[in-house]
């Protein structure tokens, strides 16, 4: 049985298809960006990670980003079977190492940091490599991710002042109205012109 999706139209979820695309057209980036500890019964920590994906296209650069909260042992399982899969391909690069589990104080800051650090590093190795990005485990362990959108800025409204003034005022000419029985000054006639004036009018 093969350990690789045969196309990306085996791909089950968005993030599938594009880490299946491979890094040509995009850049990847993974990151845990916080932790909960879950109590109860089982008490646990949950790490939300995110993955960004990045189009290099100089026209549609927007990026996108998924979400989805994990736990120490689904980790740890899928760097378990990916480092095998790894070994069976004779693939380059060694696979990060991951932390083994703790019987005592799994809760513990020290232990949180250290799986938090571990966690990104594993998985920005993983979608950065483009073989494993095509496995079935790793699409699998992709189809929780859901995609997260930024909130957008919010518009400032501007206010144009009115004017008290009537619309007729308003689209008065600029030059304004003559009062009643204001007389032009009478326009002046060729003869009215000193024969010099006249010599360069006519010329």
């Amino acid at each position: 049985m093969s350990t690789l999706l045969p196309d990306e139209s085996y791909c089950k979820c968005e993030l599938g298809t594009l880490l299946y695309a491979g890094r040509k057209n995009h850049q990847i980036k993974c990151e845990v960006v916080d932790h909960r500890e879950i109590t109860g019964l089982f008490s646990h920590v949950e790490y939300d990670v995110v993955i960004t994906v990045m189009p290099t296209d100089q026209i549609v650069n927007e990026p996108k980003k998924f979400k989805a909260a994990t736990r120490y042992k689904e980790v740890h399982k899928l760097q378990t079977q990916l480092s095998v899969i790894h070994k069976q391909l004779y693939l380059k690069e060694a696979v990060p190492k991951f932390p083994g589990p703790v019987m005592f104080g799994a809760n513990s800051p020290e232990v949180i940091q250290e799986r938090k650090k571990a966690t990104g590093n594993f998985l920005n190795f993983v979608v950065n490599n483009e073989v494993l990005c095509k496995t079935k485990v790793l699409q699998e362990f992709v189809e929780n991710f859901e995609e997260i959108f930024e909130n957008s800025s919010a518009t400032t409204k501007i206010d144009i002042p009115t004017s008290d003034r009537p619309l007729s005022d308003l689209c008065s000419p600029v030059l304004g109205t003559l009062e009643t029985g204001m007389q032009l000054p009478k326009q002046c006639s060729i003869e009215e012109l000193t024969e010099e004036e006249e010599k360069i009018v006519q010329s």
